[in-house]
């Protein structure tokens, strides 16, 4: 009976070391299991993280893009606008120069005279000038070439011109 009792108590070892080694070994197996799935879930969460930063990227670079559209279409428009000030102050520029130049032709002319029949441009400079040599009818000509042209000729009867005031350099 001792030899039962220690059969017995034999197997019961044998029995928990065996039963010991398929607990360890299913241990194991669950303990790989719960690695396994929390593995997946990491995957996963990493696949979202990846995902979600792609997202966050393409709207960044979309945002960016728009930016970039706003800006570029501003500068067009600085540049329109630029070139339109641009184009308005040549013009302004130009209708004062134009100004200045009728006003410093105001300021040249002595008188204008309507031409009458039998007036000649030698008699007229003598009339305004007190001298009747070519250089003083010659300036007469030159005030009026936009009327007269370059023929001294086509002085007629009706046609008004500009008597200029004499340079210094002529006065005596």
């Amino acid at each position: 009976m001792a030899d039962e009792k220690k059969k017995g108590f034999l197997d019961k070892a044998i029995d928990a070391l065996t039963d010991r080694d398929e607990k360890a070994a299913a241990a194991a197996e669950a303990q790989k299991k719960l690695l396994a799935e929390q593995a997946k879930k990491e995957q996963v969460a990493r696949d979202a993280l990846k995902t979600k930063v792609d997202a966050e990227k393409a709207a960044a670079a979309k945002v960016a893009a728009d930016a970039k559209a706003a800006v570029d279409k501003k500068a067009a428009e600085i540049a329109a606008s630029a070139a339109a000030g641009k184009s308005a102050a040549e013009s302004a520029a130009a209708k004062i120069a134009a100004n200045q130049a009728a006003v410093a032709e105001k300021a040249s002319i002595l008188k204008t005279h309507t031409i009458t029949p039998n007036e000649t441009l030698s008699g007229l400079a003598l009339h305004f000038y007190g001298h009747a040599t070519p250089e003083y009818w010659n300036l007469i000509i030159q005030a009026n070439k936009a009327e007269l042209g370059e023929d001294v000729k086509n002085y007629k009867p009706g046609k008004t011109i500009k008597i200029p005031k004499l340079p210094d350099s002529m006065k005596k």
